[in-house]
């Protein structure tokens, strides 16, 4: 995994969800759906399913958790980043192409 600094932005900037997710599974080795809705995010798995697809390697496992201390068991899911996607080098490509047509 690619050891990559946390999105960090200025007090009048808001956070995407994409972004929110990504830097607290950055900062932490595993995250569940709760502590994501606790964001303020209230459908997790399409923000994991978008990362994902953003060229992020993502693995989700089912666990089972008590709530409230009590003997009920909630199941949720736990996300760990595994992968960065790799950085393309699409600009200097679309240099080449530019220069060779001038």
């Amino acid at each position: 995994m690619t050891n990559k600094k946390p999105i960090l932005k200025t007090q009048n900037q808001k956070y995407t969800q994409a972004e929110l997710v990504l830097a607290v599974l950055q900062s932490r080795k595993t995250v569940t759906t709760d502590i994501l809705e606790d964001l303020g995010i209230k459908c997790p798995s399409a923000v994991i399913c978008k990362l994902n697809n953003s060229g992020y390697r993502i693995e989700s496992e089912l666990i089972c958790s008590n709530t409230s201390g009590l003997s009920n068991k909630k199941r949720q899911a736990e996300y760990k980043l595994i992968t960065s996607p790799e950085p393309t080098s699409q600009t200097s490509d679309c240099t080449n192409n530019a220069t060779e047509e001038m």
